[in-house]
């Protein structure tokens, strides 16, 4: 899935942040909100990319 095919997500730069800062950063939301898609694009652009483990 290419990222121009996605929704902008206005949260994108406060994760960025908070990750700047924080090892970790919880995600929360509804059910299919697009919670593990915005959090793998942000991996991907991590300069030390990790592991996401499921927390279902």
């Amino acid at each position: 899935m290419n990222k121009s095919s996605l929704y902008p997500r206005l949260i994108e730069m406060r994760i960025a942040e908070a990750l700047a800062d924080t090892p970790v950063v919880l995600v929360a939301g509804p059910r299919q909100a697009g919670k593990t898609t915005l959090v793998r694009q942000q991996n991907r652009q991590s300069i030390h990319p990790s592991n996401i483990p499921p927390l279902d």
